[in-house]
């Protein structure tokens, strides 16, 4: 079983909160678990955003800092 250690960014407060997570573990269930559920993770060393369901402990590397952010809303504001 894989099991890593992640570092995840709030983007809103800047807090490194460190998460374990293990083999299946998903974005979506990190967020949820941090009290950010409608937030996104994406890689800080390369930007991506990863998909909310996605094994995580498969595409990050441990001890890798992700960065937990807000999506942005575009549209008209009529």
């Amino acid at each position: 079983m894989i099991t890593k250690t992640l570092i995840v960014v709030n983007g809103m407060t800047g807090q490194e909160t460190p998460v374990r997570v293990e083999e299946g573990a998903t974005p979506a269930n990190i967020l949820s678990q941090l009290g950010l559920p409608n937030y996104q993770l994406a890689t800080v060393k390369n930007r991506q955003v990863l998909q909310p369901g996605c094994d995580i402990s498969r595409v990050v590397d441990d001890r890798e800092r992700l960065f937990a952010f807000a999506p942005m809303v575009v549209g008209c504001g009529l």
